[in-house]
């Protein structure tokens, strides 16, 4: 598999989370499916022993479809790696406190997080992430709820085809 598309950036934080959240929802256009290929999730306000826990992070992919959520950041579009990109077709939300809602959705990976070393996932294209307007939507869900509040900040990297 080669690289197919145009690189777009998804930004999120610093925001503090109390709850589960939705780090990112990502809604494909029309005939341009978007790959994920890494994330990053950080933190700031979790430094100490005593303050470390563990949090359970997945991404799930609609089957048939996908309700988004609400309660973060509104609807945007990925910003080029390159000057010259053209914005992105898809749009993200970041920080929904209401989680998304999936027609016939699978989970594509479930892992957990060490809030105080933070999370990066980098896979081999084999096995990188794809969703089109047909499944409706992926999202990248932080599943458990903190001990107390995190200041979270996280990246997307995402390929959109077209």
């Amino acid at each position: 598999m080669g690289l197919i598309g145009r690189g777009y950036t998804c930004v999120y934080g610093p925001t503090a989370a109390t709850v589960a959240i939705d780090i990112f929802e990502f809604t494909p256009a029309d005939d341009k499916p978007l790959t994920i290929v890494g994330f990053t999730i950080g933190q700031t306000t979790e430094i100490g022993d005593a303050q470390e826990e563990e949090l359970e992070i997945k991404i799930m992919r609609g089957g048939t479809g996908m309700t988004s959520g609400s309660g973060g950041v509104a609807a945007a579009n990925g910003v080029g790696v390159d000057a010259s990109s053209a914005t992105s077709g898809f749009t993200y939300e970041a920080g929904n406190t209401t989680l998304a809602t999936f027609t016939s959705g699978v989970t594509l990976l479930e892992d957990s997080m060490n809030v105080r070393t933070g999370w990066q996932w980098w896979p081999p294209p084999e096995v990188w992430f794809s969703v089109s307007q047909a499944n409706g939507g992926l999202v990248l869900r932080m599943n458990s709820t903190p001990a107390d509040s995190i200041t979270f900040a996280a990246t997307a990297y995402v390929l959109e085809e077209g």
